[in-house]
């Protein structure tokens, strides 16, 4: 029986990230180095020979698990501390690895599940056999086999179906840890902050140095205050000290000329969409469209096949900018394409 090689590199991209995977044998011992590079950021971990076969384990488990996206596994070898969670967001379920060293250092990686059976999560899986790692409890068949049997056995589809299925899929999504970036300057000068809102979604559109004005003299405010518009009809009202922000929040609802006027305390998700909340439309920029398909016939188009047309740029129109046409188009209730191939006679033009 031949053997497996042990040890070597190899790379490989899920989505925006690029992975790379460098493994070297020790006597009976491997040992290596993941490298996470995105956007210009790179992390790494060092792992062990036992580290290795946990992470391998870990990441099949989680291929062949269901919703249990509650999963951790932990560990410790040399000293380290291992920890492997399976967790999901609004951009998709990946597995979250973390390992704190002896000087309380903490470095993680990041995989995204990836998309269809050959995911990002498969391929690391396929990757880590290839270089000679083992999980632990030797699993008789590679989950890579496992994933070819299952897409030999995918019905074959037809053109109509593959399209169907294509469209309106979102593109690569983007990972980023934010890590030390947050500066603790702002999130104290947002600590004496609240953000109001009208209630029942009614906008009285009050100019805000009318509403600055109404609120130095209602809230009898002996400090400064400035005012923000913030997006989804919400208000950002900065005090000069956190005192009179929460003696201000205490008095609960205030009316402004019949208008009910609703505070609270900021907080970090203020301003971002919810988990439930779909945006309903979209100004898109389209990048790349051949000159001569400038019309509001091939813009219809286009924004069809992206959910439905709305409204064309006037400058657009008009073709005052040539840099890209730039379309509102309706994006409630379905994933936004990542691209859009234009057929023309025996051409294609992806835009």
């Amino acid at each position: 029986m031949k053997a497996v090689p042990r040890g070597g590199r190899v790379r490989f991209v899920v989505e925006s990230k690029s992975f790379e995977i460098l493994i070297d044998e020790s006597g009976d011992k491997l040992r290596g180095c993941i490298w996470e590079r995105s956007k210009g950021i790179t992390s790494w971990i060092r792992f062990g020979d036992v580290s290795l076969g946990r992470l391998l384990e870990g990441v099949e488990f989680c291929c062949r698990g269901g919703d249990d996206k509650g999963w951790s596994h932990a560990w410790e070898e040399e000293g380290r501390s291992y920890r492997l969670e399976k967790r999901l967001n609004e951009a998709g379920r990946f597995i979250f690895c973390s390992v704190c060293d002896v000087e309380a250092k903490r470095f993680c990686l990041i995989f995204p599940e990836g998309k269809g059976l050959s995911g990002g999560w498969n391929i690391l899986a396929e990757k880590l056999r290839v270089v000679g790692v083992v999980p632990i409890g030797s699993l008789k068949t590679p989950l890579f086999k496992e994933v070819q049997k299952k897409e030999l056995e995918l019905e074959t589809r037809t053109y109509a179906d593959v399209t169907k299925s294509r469209a309106g899929k979102i593109g690569d999504k983007v990972w980023l840890e934010v890590g030390r970036r947050v500066k603790p300057e702002r999130v104290e000068l947002l600590d004496r902050c609240l953000v109001g809102r009208w209630e029942n979604g009614v906008n009285p559109s009050l100019e805000l140095d009318f509403l600055k004005h109404w609120a130095g003299q209602a809230w009898l405010l002996k400090g400064n205050l400035n005012i923000d518009v913030l997006g989804g009809g919400l208000l950002l009202f900065e005090f000069e000290c956190s005192s009179e922000a929460e003696r201000v929040l205490s008095r609960g609802k205030r009316r402004v000329k019949d208008n009910e006027l609703i505070l609270e305390k900021w907080h970090p998700v203020v301003g971002c969409l919810g988990n439930k909340v779909m945006v309903k439309e979209a100004w898109v920029r389209v990048v790349g469209l051949p000159l001569h398909l400038w019309s509001r016939e091939v813009f219809k188009l286009i924004g069809d096949g992206c959910g439905g047309l709305i409204n064309v740029d006037e400058k657009t129109f008009s073709m005052a900018n040539l840099q890209w046409a730039r379309l509102l188009v309706r994006v409630e209730g379905r994933d936004f394409p990542s691209s859009v191939q234009l057929v023309e006679g025996s051409g294609c033009y992806s835009i």
